[in-house]
């Protein structure tokens, strides 16, 4: 279940994406692009992404 939250405060946060049971889905799917275009709304957002991992099964984020 989703969980929706406004952030109120400045500072650094650190946001995980999980595939299910751990499934490479994201390359099995071949869905980087899918990811570099998140990463364009969250900059659309005013946030900086300040480092990102992308694993075949999960995403890491900080911004």
């Amino acid at each position: 279940m989703a969980i929706e939250t406004s952030v109120t405060s400045k500072g650094i946060y650190f946001i995980i994406f999980t595939c299910h049971n751990w499934l490479p889905l994201i390359d099995t799917a071949d869905a980087y692009a899918d990811v570099y275009k998140f990463f364009e709304v969250i900059k659309r957002d005013g946030n900086d992404i300040v480092g990102y991992v992308i694993i075949p099964n999960h995403l890491q984020e900080y911004f």
